[in-house]
């Protein structure tokens, strides 16, 4: 503890360390009207969270389907990027992200509405949030390897 300087900053497994949700994990849309092909990329802090990030699509019907690693481009990152063909059946994009040190994880999510205007032109509208409370996993804690 001698080398430890007054301003450094030190992580601690207690989960009280870790931010807000909202300020260490984002997911934004990048989109090709042409094809409506879409991609998402969820950002993750690299100093809270471990990498294999995982994407899910809510239908709306409410069920959830987890998205095969092959669709995920740079997977082993915290910046991964989910590419993905919409239809009106998607509700929302949720990004889930695992915490360091940790069997919790946080998640980001991203709501989609499919319009079908009369001129046959589709637009995608999106809009995002976050869900600090909300964690897949349970609350025991990773052992340090």
């Amino acid at each position: 503890m001698e080398n430890i300087l007054k301003n450094d900053i030190l992580i601690d497994e207690n989960d009280e360390m870790v931010p807000e949700t909202r300020f260490i994990l984002k997911i934004s849309a990048i989109m090709n009207s042409a094809n409506l092909e879409v991609k998402f990329k969820c950002s993750g802090s690299l100093y809270y969270f471990s990498s294999n990030f995982v994407f899910a699509l809510e239908k709306v019907d409410g069920t959830m389907e987890f998205v095969s690693q092959e669709s995920i481009e740079m997977f082993e990152s915290h910046e991964p990027i989910l590419k993905t063909n919409m239809d009106s059946s998607i509700r929302r994009i949720i990004c889930f992200a695992p915490l360091t040190l940790s069997s919790e994880w946080r998640n980001v999510s991203m709501s989609v509405l499919i319009t079908e205007p009369v001129r046959s032109k589709t637009t995608l509208s999106t809009s995002s949030s976050t869900n600090p409370s909300s964690r897949v996993g349970s609350s025991r804690r990773r052992s340090r390897t």
